[in-house]
């Protein structure tokens, strides 16, 4: 049964190139689970490790027949050849590609978090080097805005100001329709005094009468329609690239916050995320809307009733 001593050379030969493979074969697999271990190969990518995978399984394919073969000498006296053959073949190609899953698996959770982490890294920089302090997301900004007296608001638009049922003509690349609408609903009764400061056009003229026939439809809103006042800006002067909101209260303790719609879920509340600025900043915004409200044009409920009629 055991041939592997045979005193015939040619037989010896041909078995100690067969043990040789083998040997080959398993130094082979242990460099490939050690190398795809190594924390620089998440570094390199899952698409890197997909691109080789294929000359991979055929080297272990070979492989696969090598180690066969050398079963067969060892164990067998020639019966069932093939059978061992495409036995151990079969068993060598499932544990091979359990073992890959595994690790591509591990090396693309751990390519995601080290991304993720980096992410952050980065942001922290960015607060740190502007000066920011804190991140709130839009619920816990209404709570903020509940508590002001005075609220400045930059914006491209009034469309987060007005639920999306009562715009008519909706840019569909708008994001976050109505997403502050009920708070501001709930503001403009209890005395809350609201300043926007928006682009100059057409859009924009539209979305103030959709404001104003959606926030004072209720005739008690009324006694308060001069706590809402707007300044058009011409376009080329408003450089504000997102949304920005001052807030100001009775012990004159002012925030401000800039919206990072890159990092945000559209119209989800709950992760949309703000950053606060820092007293230098909201000491440029409050110069800032002091010379706007000279140059820019202002606009009120007045304004809005002598347009419609």
């Amino acid at each position: 049964m055991f041939n592997i001593f045979n005193s015939d050379e040619a037989t010896l030969a041909v078995n100690i190139i067969v043990i040789l493979s083998f040997i080959g074969f398993l130094i082979y697999f242990l460099f490939f689970i050690l190398k795809k271990l190594k924390p620089e190969v998440v570094e390199k990518g899952f698409i890197k490790n997909l691109e080789t995978s294929s000359a991979t399984q055929n080297i272990i394919a070979f492989s696969s027949v090598v180690l066969a073969s050398t079963l067969f000498e060892l164990f067998t006296d020639g019966k069932y050849r093939m059978i061992w053959v495409v036995l151990i073949i079969s068993i060598t190609t499932i544990v091979f590609h359990i073992i890959y899953d595994k690790i591509s698996k591990t090396n693309v959770s751990t390519k995601r978090y080290k991304e993720y982490d980096e992410h952050l890294t980065l942001l922290e920089k960015i607060m740190h080097c502007k000066g920011y302090h804190l991140i709130l997301n839009a619920i816990k900004l209404e709570v903020i805005e509940d508590r002001s007296s005075d609220i400045y608001v930059f914006t491209e638009n009034l469309t987060t100001d007005i639920p999306k049922d009562k715009i008519l003509n909706i840019n569909d690349s708008l994001e976050n329709i109505g997403l502050f609408s009920n708070i501001v609903a709930q503001n403009i009764p209890n005395n809350k005094r609201y300043t926007y400061i928006l682009k100059d056009n057409r859009d924009n003229r539209e979305h103030i009468e959709e404001y104003y026939n959606y926030h004072f439809e209720n005739k008690k809103n009324l006694d308060y329609r001069k706590n809402v006042n707007f300044y058009l800006i011409d376009e080329l002067d408003f450089t504000f690239f997102t949304e920005l909101y001052l807030y100001k209260d009775d012990n004159y303790n002012d925030m401000a916050f800039e919206w990072l719609p890159a990092l945000g879920e559209i119209n989800n509340p709950d992760k949309q995320f703000y950053l606060e600025l820092s007293s230098h900043q909201v000491e440029n915004i409050n110069e800032i809307i002091i010379e706007l409200k000279t140059t820019g044009i202002y606009y009120n409920y007045e304004s809005y009733k002598k347009d419609k009629n």
